[in-house]
């Protein structure tokens, strides 16, 4: 039985990671996100997004896209995509 994130040790209920992916998945994964993110569903590309920003994975593209729907998108939507873009400007400082 395979998980996607992590499997839950029910002894001491903790998280233990799995095994990191390599360059193939890694690439493959990155390609889906900019997919979503450019394509996607406002909520589902900014969740994108951040996974991206997470992987450290920064694009014109995606960044134009998050800044689109801050500016467009209903006030919940806006909010988080600000939100996400502070985050990403952060991460890439660092």
């Amino acid at each position: 039985m395979m998980t996607t994130t992590a499997e839950l040790d029910t002894a001491t209920r903790t998280v233990s990671p799995q095994a990191a992916p390599n360059a193939a998945q890694t690439g493959e994964l990155t390609v889906r996100l900019i997919f979503v993110v450019l394509h996607g569903k406002p909520r589902r590309a900014i969740v994108a997004f951040r996974a991206l920003t997470i992987l450290c994975k920064f694009y014109r593209e995606t960044h134009a896209r998050s800044v689109e729907l801050s500016r467009i998108g209903r006030p919940a939507i806006a909010a988080a995509a600000a939100s996400a873009l502070v985050q990403a400007t952060l991460a890439r400082k660092r």
